[in-house]
């Protein structure tokens, strides 16, 4: 039956669930191979960069004899979702009814470390503005929602080299123990993304959804 009077202003109180969750997102290292396909659309040519180590420039399948890959559109693609962050998470009814499934797109990026990351995508509906409202401006709903599933494969046993002395076998072998312990850790925390549909900005997404024709070029003629 009484008021208090005290110092604190809970700044970090907020009524919004949205603000309350990890915003721990994907992390994608380490990236081998990337192709990227439109299942519902015929007139999508697919596309796949591949590199042979992880310094390697990417280069792209069926390249044709007057083409050449472009490295501004491709060089993005090798750190492809640093520092990415979620907008919210939405259940799959209300995924459903705000997908736009005619830009639906699904990306599969191997890495050197034997994870398979297979992400499907599709841009959000604009929303009817309200009577009275003005409508929403093009970059206003530029959101896309996306699912995640991951798979890897971790080999269990180090392969040893040749002529390799015990003492250098021993200390190869506590470093992919480490390695091995680092990469399952790794695999279990990225699959607790499956089975969520995410909300994230395009910018998340913008150099992963490009057309063929926006990573390859014609050669200038010399």
């Amino acid at each position: 039956d009484s008021v208090y009077v005290i110092g604190e202003t809970f700044t970090s109180i907020n009524a919004n669930p949205k603000d309350w969750l990890d915003e721990k997102f994907v992390e994608v290292k380490k990236i081998e191979s990337i192709t990227l396909r439109a299942p519902g659309d015929d007139a999508f040519k697919p596309w796949s960069l591949t590199r042979g180590n992880e310094t390697a420039d990417f280069t792209i399948e069926d390249l044709g004899p007057t083409e050449e890959l472009t490295s501004s559109a491709s060089s993005p693609l090798k750190n492809l979702f640093s520092y990415a962050r979620f907008e919210d998470v939405l259940t799959e009814a209300d995924a459903e009814a705000l997908r736009d499934t005619d830009e639906d797109r699904q990306a599969v990026i191997k890495t050197f470390d034997g994870f398979t990351y297979t992400i499907d995508m599709a841009p959000k509906k604009q929303e009817e503005p309200k009577e009275g409202e003005e409508p929403a401006s093009a970059s206003g709903g530029d959101n896309y929602l996306l699912t995640i599933k991951v798979t890897g494969e971790c080999p269990e046993k180090r392969t040893p080299g040749e002529d390799e002395k015990e003492e250098d076998a021993k200390k190869l072998d506590e470093e992919f123990a480490e390695e091995l312990k680092t990469q399952k850790e790794t695999l279990a925390e990225q699959k607790k993304l499956e089975g969520r549909v995410f909300e994230v900005t395009k910018w998340t997404v913008n150099s992963l959804i490009k057309k063929r024709d926006e990573l390859v070029q014609e050669k200038e003629e010399e």
